[in-house]
């Protein structure tokens, strides 16, 4: 609970990578919707260390003296360089939950207020509750206070986006990951422009969940238009443990065909003059005994090595997987650039 891979939590200054942090106040929580299925930390905390944090009975376990101190650290490392830091909090467990330990949360809050040089990106599943559970002196720390909240569907979005947007923040942040489906952002958070945050990621564990690449093109798109007040800074966390790999028929992906077509015969040569094969492609870049297919709408199958008579899925905009398990998930590469928007830090002003 230090320094992080975590690719969102990081900023480029010049030609310096700034590291971002996690800071995890409590451990524990519960699974309350889709995108928990496969928790990394419940994972991590319960099936490895057996520390039984997870579940609606679970207890949530207050972290040390030494965890709580770390921020006051960085913030000191910020203020000598000038540079402000990110603070992910928390990873393995969530800030507006009811559970969360006696005193906690207020705790929490008071360390932001004395981290002036932090900005504090506060990632939830339960973003309902964060209005009733604001301290009294929100107003102070509100504006270094990134809102952020997990939503893996259009009905997560539909259901969840009006309670993000009701907590005055400095900015907003929504994550989706695992992205379990396509998603049209509404125009309330599009019209934010630099104070809004869209991530998006697949699942680093669990095999049923591959991130179609057109769902992620869709939200960068989104991003790239906007709204009232321009573009949206876009993140493309990573594709997880699943790897698109190629389209069933690459002749109707423009995306990947072009790609493919530069890469085989040059960076000048036309893609409509050449005519890709589908199962050329299959077997020339994956290796079969791994493959999974998944369409457009995110039904998933098995290559019909694993199942017997499973057929490659007969619609347009289907794609192969390659399983490249839980240590390859974090290649984050969409149509062969890295997205690392995040929000305008003026938004956020200087510390007082």
């Amino acid at each position: 609970m230090a320094q992080t891979e975590i690719s969102w939590t990081h900023r480029r200054v010049g030609d310096r990578i700034i590291p971002g942090y996690t800071m995890n106040p409590w451990i524990g929580c519960e699974k309350v919707g889709p995108g928990c299925a496969n928790c990394y930390a419940e994972a991590f905390n319960d099936q490895r260390l057996k520390r039984d944090l997870w579940g609606p009975h679970a207890v949530r376990q207050m972290t040390g003296d030494a965890t709580w101190a770390n921020p006051l650290r960085w913030n000191r490392l910020a203020e000598k360089d000038g540079i402000h830091r990110f603070v992910f909090c928390a990873s393995w467990a969530d800030v507006w939950d009811k559970k969360a330990p006696p005193g906690a949360r207020e705790r929490l809050f008071e360390l932001i207020r004395v981290t002036p040089w932090l900005i504090w990106l506060l990632l939830s599943k339960r973003i309902g509750n964060a209005p009733g559970m604001l301290p009294p002196f929100w107003d102070e720390i509100k504006d270094r206070c990134v809102i952020m909240a997990t939503m893996v569907n259009q009905d997560e979005v539909d259901r969840d986006m009006r309670k993000l947007l009701a907590v005055d923040a400095g900015a907003y942040g929504i994550s989706m990951e695992p992205m379990l489906g396509p998603i049209n952002l509404p125009w309330e958070f599009l019209d934010l422009g630099r104070r809004a945050w869209a991530i998006v990621g697949g699942e680093s564990i669990g095999k049923e969940h591959p991130l179609h690449p057109d769902w992620v093109r869709g939200v960068r798109d989104q991003c790239a238009a906007g709204g009232a007040n321009g573009p949206v800074p876009f993140h493309f966390k990573q594709w997880g443990r699943w790897w698109p790999a190629a389209p069933v028929y690459p002749d109707e992906d423009p995306v990947w065909k072009r790609l493919h077509v530069a890469e085989q015969h040059g960076p000048d040569a036309a893609p409509d003059e050449w005519v890709v094969n589908a199962s050329d492609a299959v077997d020339l870049t994956l290796k079969r005994e791994r493959l999974c297919s998944m369409d457009r709408d995110g039904a998933f199958s098995w290559h019909p090595i694993h199942s017997g008579e499973v057929q490659q899925p007969p619609a347009a905009g289907s794609w192969w997987f390659e399983d490249h398990g839980t240590k390859g998930a974090r290649k984050r590469q969409l149509d062969r650039l890295n997205h690392d928007g995040q929000p305008d830090l003026s938004v956020f002003g200087s510390p007082k």
